[in-house]
């Protein structure tokens, strides 16, 4: 009986360090790196996904780019882009540019840019399913970028900032980031 109740004693004192020891390490930071690595090749293992055919990207690859021979898209080449986007009626439109100032044609002239610009606020406003990004937080040197004003009147803006995790990597991303103007916070 004795040999039990000794056995047990050194089980359990084993149990509690180990315990200690491995809250110690994960607090400090020193298992991070391999628990990263570990989640990373759960990842790399995981069964591919299907894609859905609901969802629709429109993107603005290098070859468009050099075609328009422009980058940034002028106010006016973005709203001839996003004119048949709206027109198919979808569900919800995310733009993924950050637009908080006007960005010119150099083939208008200064009132049609203006113009340009106004008429790209009016579809902003008009489509209620059309949300735009923003860059909230403030890190390394990178400021804080707003979004457009008028879909921040509006309430249909978005942070569009990464979450980096120690060894720089992107793994998480929030999925309700709340946008509030000056707080730089997420």
């Amino acid at each position: 009986m004795n040999k039990k109740i000794t056995l047990f004693v050194y089980g359990l004192i084993t149990v509690i360090i180990s315990v200690i020891s491995v809250y110690l390490l994960r607090s400090e930071g020193i298992l991070e790196p391999y628990e990263l690595r570990l989640l990373d090749s759960f990842f790399l293992k995981r069964e591919e996904q299907s894609v859905s055919e609901d969802i629709v990207l429109v993107t603005i690859t290098e070859d468009d780019i050099n075609q328009l021979e422009q980058y940034p898209l002028s106010d006016r080449k973005l709203a001839q882009i996003l004119a048949p986007i709206i027109k198919a009626q979808p569900r919800v439109i995310g733009l993924d540019i950050i637009r908080n100032f006007p960005v010119h044609d150099q083939n208008l002239t200064k009132e049609e840019n203006q113009k340009a610009f106004e008429e790209l606020h009016t579809i902003f406003r008009q489509n209620s399913n059309l949300y735009g990004i923003a860059k909230i937080t403030e890190a390394e040197g990178f400021p804080s970028i707003p979004g457009a004003s008028s879909l921040e009147q509006a309430g249909r803006l978005t942070a569009a900032d990464l979450v980096l995790d120690k060894d720089r990597v992107a793994r998480r991303g929030n999925l309700y980031p709340s946008y509030n103007q000056g707080q730089g916070k997420l």
